[in-house]
């Protein structure tokens, strides 16, 4: 049978709705930038790509607390990648030394790979006999195994909003072209 999930773990976060709606205005009222291709200050494109994340948010009307959670942690596996190549692309890799050393960050290290390769490159996912779905669906799944090992409340929105959080940044990423 299925394992019961209180929800009050899964709330574990500081900030409410409203300090993320706060935090979106003042970021689209501080922060503007003609180019920002341009920045190669990684904090800087934190601060690009939330801000752009958070106008998007608000006009699809994604506006809720894990929507924001989520681009926040996404901002920085992106800012990650930019400085810090991947040792490997294969996420049964990770899953197999995750599985072998009992080790959760390993589980997270597969759910951002693939989310990666979804969001920032889809032409991966048609590599070895792979697809879209199989990359959504494993990491979705690779989040969700990393909750139950950490209760890290991330990744379990992560799970839950993983198509609409790939599709968000793609979106974002082409606008920068």
């Amino acid at each position: 049978m299925g394992e019961v999930i209180s929800l009050q773990k899964i709330r574990e976060v500081d900030k409410t709705l409203n300090d993320f709606l706060k935090e979106a205005h003042d970021c689209n009222l501080s922060f503007k930038l003609d180019n920002p291709i341009s920045v190669l200050n990684p904090n800087d494109f934190v601060m690009i790509f939330r801000n752009r994340a958070f106008q998007e948010i608000c006009k699809r009307g994604m506006i809720n607390t894990e929507a924001f959670i989520c681009v926040t942690y996404v901002a920085e596996i992106l800012k990650e990648i930019m400085f810090q190549a991947k040792k490997s692309w294969i996420v049964s890799d990770y899953l197999i030394k995750a599985q072998k050393n009992n080790n959760p960050r390993l589980l997270r290290e597969a759910a951002n790979i693939c989310f990666l390769i979804c969001a920032v490159f889809p032409k991966r996912a048609n590599w070895r006999l792979m697809n879209k779905d199989f990359y959504q669906n494993s990491g979705a799944m690779c989040y969700y195994s990393y909750y139950l090992k950490t209760q890290k409340s991330f990744a379990y929105y992560m799970n839950k909003n993983f198509k609409d959080i790939v599709n968000l940044t793609a979106f974002i990423l082409a606008s920068f072209k």
